[in-house]
């Protein structure tokens, strides 16, 4: 279970870069099949960013007091394909700028939903660790927009197949990360209605401080993680 969680968390960066960051690898492709200047693309891009940006302090405040994190990281990830395959379909400007904000207000989520889920699942001295994996991954995501989708939509003379390649892949992710999501919360739960039936004494102070939602759990009293 703690295996395809950190691959849910740690793939959203993969994913989601992909999908963030593939329009101006295909700027030339867009240039010509949507007869776009170079004004109204670099709009398109800003907007997305616009979107992001509020779309972090947005999800910052969300996440602050939603348990349901991975199913959030889930949900946006679908966002992310829909978006993607209104980028793959789009035939003028406007409809390349809906898809653009799609992207930039759901892949917002990965910053906040990324920092709550490692504080809860590392202890503080692996935590630099955890998202350095995390960066690392999301700088591959933006390698692969750049250079693979570029690579692709050359080698294919077409760039819509590519971008509907990546939907492909961004609700398969969705999918799996949903699947995970329910997983995770079974297991949360009955480990919580275990320990609140089977252990006493040491064991109940040991557990007074877990959050059900919580892969680790902080014990004040023998200053570790308890898992």
């Amino acid at each position: 279970m703690q295996t395809a969680c950190w691959a849910v968390l740690y793939g959203s960066f993969l994913v989601g870069a992909a999908n963030f960051k593939c329009l101006p690898a295909l700027f030339q492709y867009l240039e010509t099949d949507l007869d776009l200047d170079i004004s109204s693309l670099g709009a398109a891009v800003g907007l997305q960013g616009v979107c992001h940006v509020a779309a972090v302090c947005c999800f910052g405040y969300i996440t602050t007091f939603i348990s349901s994190r991975m199913q959030l990281l889930a949900a946006c990830a679908a966002l992310w394909s829909i978006g993607t395959v209104a980028t793959a379909t789009a035939v003028s400007s406007w409809d390349l700028q809906i898809s653009r904000v799609i992207i930039g207000l759901s892949s917002g989520v990965v910053g906040p939903v990324s920092q709550c889920l490692v504080t809860e699942w590392v202890k503080p001295s692996q935590r630099g660790k955890a998202f350095g994996c995390a960066v690392a991954l999301d700088s591959l995501g933006q390698t692969l927009a750049a250079s693979g989708i570029g690579w692709l939509s050359w080698k294919l003379q077409s760039w819509r197949p590519c971008l509907l390649l990546v939907a492909t892949v961004t609700a398969a992710f969705s999918g799996f990360s949903f699947l995970t999501a329910i997983q995770k919360a079974a297991a949360t739960l009955a480990l919580h209605l275990f320990s609140s039936t089977n252990f006493k004494g040491v064991r109940d102070q040991e557990y007074q401080n877990c959050d059900p939602s919580r892969f680790f759990c902080f014990n004040p009293g023998t200053g570790y993680y308890v898992h």
